[in-house]
């Protein structure tokens, strides 16, 4: 049980240097952006918008949150993450998003680099490794939507074509 504590302990002294990283910060100014539009879209359905900042707030909250999980369940596990390992993940993921923003996503990116390896040998990555890590985040990504889900839900309104 001492292990845990420790392994928390080091988490919150990570997140806390974390949120002084310009990284950080800038990609904390991108959602915000985000939320600016978001609320833009809301007044133009519900009549009101909700403040951006507060829910910057609680998303910067909730993530500190899954990012404890997140940490504490790739150290128990023994999951190495590889950075050199994600940046193909990560161009593989930006190039799918041109196609589709839905598919900007590790899983299809992972699969596809994990594939490319098996079949034709390159990159060199560990497999079993990218795809804990993926299986990880998406677990940790549902925990999330299950608790914070329901917060900034916005209805959709779609405009069909009668044949």
């Amino acid at each position: 049980m001492y292990g845990l504590y420790q392994i928390v302990y080091f988490t919150i002294i990570d997140i806390i240097n974390t949120l002084k990283s310009p990284f950080f910060i800038a990609v904390l100014c991108i959602i915000y952006f985000q939320y600016l539009k978001i609320g833009k879209i809301e007044k133009e359905n519900l009549g009101y918008k909700r403040s951006a900042l507060l829910k910057l707030f609680i998303s910067t909250i909730f993530g500190m949150f899954g990012g404890i999980i997140t940490t504490v369940v790739f150290l128990y596990l023994g999951v190495v993450v590889i950075p050199k390992d994600f940046m193909y993940i990560l161009i593989v993921a930006i190039i799918l998003s041109l196609i589709n923003p839905r598919y900007m996503c590790f899983s299809y990116g992972g699969s596809i680099v994990a594939l490319c390896s098996l079949i034709i040998g390159y990159p060199k990555i560990q497999i079993s490794q990218v795809m804990s890590v993926v299986a990880v985040l998406h677990i940790v990504e549902s925990i999330l939507i299950l608790l914070d889900g329901w917060r900034s839900r916005l209805p959709v309104f779609l405009k069909q074509r009668v044949r």
